[in-house]
């Protein structure tokens, strides 16, 4: 098999390839869906039932909501 033969071969793969991805993107939503087995958010209370501490430590409640607005700017 020549060079332009194979060249040629590998460009029209890889065009059928990109046109394939186009075809699947377009075939999909464009909102994501959250999973629907996801767990489901616990209380304060639930979540210190949760914790175990080594002798000595004991757990607080600092704030939860609707106290806290955004946890990630603390």
């Amino acid at each position: 098999m020549n060079c332009c033969l194979r060249s040629t071969l590998f460009a029209v793969l890889l065009a059928a390839g990109w046109v394939g991805c186009l075809g699947i993107s377009a075939v999909a939503d464009d909102e994501i869906r959250p999973a629907t087995d996801r767990p489901q958010p616990k209380s304060p209370q639930e979540s210190a039932k949760c914790v175990k501490l080594p002798p000595g430590f004991r757990l607080e409640l600092v704030a939860a909501e609707p106290l806290v607005r955004e946890p990630t700017a603390m």
